[in-house]
This record gives C-alpha cells, structure tokens and sequence, in this order.
C-alpha cells in the first residue's frame, strides 16, 4: 500500500457519509443477529442482548416488532 492509498483511506474513513453507512450496515446485522437468536433459541433477552453487544430495551424492541 502506497502513502497515497494511506492518506486516500483515512480520509474515506473520516468522511461523515462513511460513517453513516457504515453504522446503518452495522445496526442491520445486530437486527438480524437478534432477530435470529429470539426466533431460533431460548435465550432470555438479557442473554441475547449479550450475544448480540446491545441493549435489552433493544432485543424487547426487535421482539414486539416481530409479534
């Protein structure tokens, strides 16, 4: 990797819309980590808030869009 592609990626990195949808791709796989883990085990919320690095209010949330 060239100085060039260096300072090209770290800019890219810094860049607001980067950012954005770098966290919504994130936030669409913790929805479908959690989706996957309430449809498909046992787990208790505070179990699959662990599993998942989220929130219980998050997992409840995912949980009543799913009933």
């Amino acid at each position: 990797m060239t100085m060039e592609h260096v300072s090209t990626f770290f800019k890219i990195e810094n860049d607001i819309f980067y950012k954005l949808g770098f966290e919504k791709g994130r936030e669409k796989v913790k929805i479908k980590i959690v989706k996957n883990l309430l449809t498909q085990t046992d787990y208790s919320i505070a179990k699959i808030a662990s599993l998942a690095v989220t929130t219980e209010a998050f997992v409840e949330k995912i949980k009543q869009e799913l009933q």
